[in-house]
């Protein structure tokens, strides 16, 4: 007889080496048929199941431990009582402590609503994890209600669970990503509403910089010369040394009224 037998060294973060056994199997030295090697299904799962355990309750008792040092005095607080907490995961239900701690003396003016904490049930914020709920939805959303179920009965060492809440969870994902897509879509009109408006503006500015040239450029003194030789000046009369420019032929008269000036 052969045995194989399992186990998960975890280092923490302080540098602790915690040994966990999780399985033992058994196997006869000299098969006979084909199915008698390798793990079967059923060996399978219970590995994944105690896996998930340790790896989760490990994880969950390090971050209760770093929440109960009080951030501004770092002395440990004191344990109020332990309770648990039960999680659905896709490897099967894993009971969890969730200790509540005591407010530090240092801080005298909390409020009594807040006199203890539970860090562990401030994280967990609902009792199924993601990933099992992403699975049962997708399930869900190609297979019946029920075939899901059996499906991941058969196949995963998750807890056993019913129609009911598999089609609640596929229905509740739903609503999530109509959701999710509804503002994505509102955030993409905003945004191209923006770069309208932004480019409107810009050929606005670029068509008045065009034109700003062309109106607001001075006068040169030849052209204002000509303006007057042609239009009097505006209906000014023309200066007396241009008169005998201006009015050939008649120079006499603007000469002499030049003297007279």
């Amino acid at each position: 007889m052969m045995q194989w037998t399992v186990r998960l060294g975890a280092r923490t973060s302080a540098g602790e080496v915690e040994t966990t056994e999780l399985v033992t199997f058994s196997r006869p030295g000299v098969v006979g048929t084909l199915a008698e090697i390798g793990l079967v299904l059923s060996e399978t799962k219970a590995l994944l199941a105690r896996l998930q355990a340790s790896v989760l309750c490990g994880q969950v008792a390090e971050y209760a431990a770093h929440h109960r040092v009080c951030p501004e005095c770092r002395v440990l607080r004191s344990l109020k009582d332990r309770r648990t907490r039960r999680l659905q995961t896709l490897f099967g239900t894993v009971e969890v402590g969730a200790p509540r701690f005591k407010v530090c003396r240092c801080r005298v003016t909390t409020p009594l609503a807040e006199v203890t904490t539970s860090p562990v049930s401030a994280l967990l914020t609902a009792r199924c994890m993601p990933e099992l709920e992403q699975v049962q939805a997708e399930l869900g959303a190609h297979t019946s209600f029920r075939d899901g179920v059996r499906i991941l009965e058969a196949l995963l060492p998750v807890s056993p669970a019913n129609h009911e809440s598999l089609r609640a969870r596929t229905h509740a994902v739903a609503l999530r990503l109509e959701a999710d897509d509804r503002q994505a879509a509102a955030e993409g009109t905003a945004v191209r509403d923006d770069t309208a408006k932004a480019a409107a503006a810009d050929g606005s500015a670029r068509c008045h910089a065009r034109r700003r040239p062309h109106m607001c450029r001075a006068r040169s003194p030849g052209s204002q010369l000509r303006g007057g030789l042609r239009q009097g000046g505006a209906g000014r009369p023309l200066h007396p040394a241009l008169c005998l420019g201006a009015q050939r032929g008649r120079a006499a008269p603007c000469v002499a009224a030049c003297g007279a000036a």
